[in-house]
């Protein structure tokens, strides 16, 4: 670790720590992100294209326009199953020459003459210098979130360890949000808002047809203070949107010229 300063000797001592709960959580996310794209290629020989880690958001690009519903299932079962089965992760340093000794899941091209390799037990080997955890084990769990469609590749977000913990924790309060304002359980919320749903589009079909007949009663009305093709009306309390709704209306006659005005 390199700190770069703007003169020499330095004249004070400086203490660095380490932020250990930042730390960790790019532990988790890393090696997680290596767990995921080793088992993504074994199981549906689909590569990694990218990998970003951000301060929230956790994703990958893969080699593949799509994934169903099906897959992600099964590949977040694969996930978690390997992380309970709490293999080591090693690291150790290599020559560039014995690369080709072993069984990389992408050969780096590196002018580096020592190259640091990132080993999960018999499921990856990766040449990164980035910082994981001793044992998969430690990741607690992974949860695939949601994928995006990026440039024919697509785009998974995951969130690893104590993430996916707080991701769940939101998820649930939310959940459990809805259902008391429902009063019903959580297991029959989204059944409810189908319903709320489906009444909600009635009673808009409703209203719209209300709107219309209202607009040719209104229209008629304003039909007789025509002064030959001419028309003149000022509004109080409508919205434009029912304003517009009525000059349909009244259009409907040839040669009909309107002003109108909103207050």
């Amino acid at each position: 670790v390199y700190h770069l300063v703007d003169t020499l000797p330095l004249q004070t001592n400086i203490t660095c720590e380490i932020d250990w709960n930042r730390r960790f959580d790019h532990m988790q996310q890393h090696s997680g992100q290596h767990l995921l794209s080793a088992l993504l290629i074994d199981t549906y020989d689909i590569h990694t294209v990218s990998f970003h880690l951000g301060s929230d958001a956790v994703s990958i690009d893969l080699s593949v326009p799509q994934l169903s519903h099906e897959q992600l299932l099964h590949i977040e079962k694969i996930v978690n199953d390997a992380i309970y089965s709490n293999r080591p992760i090693k690291t150790y340093e290599v020559k560039k020459e014995d690369l080709r000794t072993l069984a990389l899941r992408k050969v780096p091209e590196l002018e580096d003459e020592v190259v640091r390799i990132v080993e999960i037990d018999g499921i990856d080997v990766s040449a990164c210098c980035g910082t994981h955890v001793n044992q998969i084990g430690e990741l607690g769990l992974i949860k695939l979130t949601k994928t995006e469609k990026q440039r024919g590749n697509t785009r998974l977000f995951f969130k690893c360890g104590m993430r996916a913990l707080a991701d769940y924790q939101q998820s649930q309060e939310i959940v459990a949000e809805l259902s008391n304002k429902f009063s019903t359980s959580r297991e029959l919320v989204v059944e409810r808002i189908k319903k709320l749903e489906t009444e909600q589009k009635e009673l808009q079909k409703q209203l719209e047809e209300l709107k219309n007949e209202n607009a040719a009663y209104l229209a008629s009305e304003l039909e007789a203070k025509k002064e030959g093709s001419f028309l003149y009306h000022h509004f109080e309390n409508r919205t434009l949107k029912g304003v517009q709704t009525l000059t349909k209306q009244l259009l409907q006659t040839p040669d009909t010229t309107l002003l109108f005005s909103l207050s």
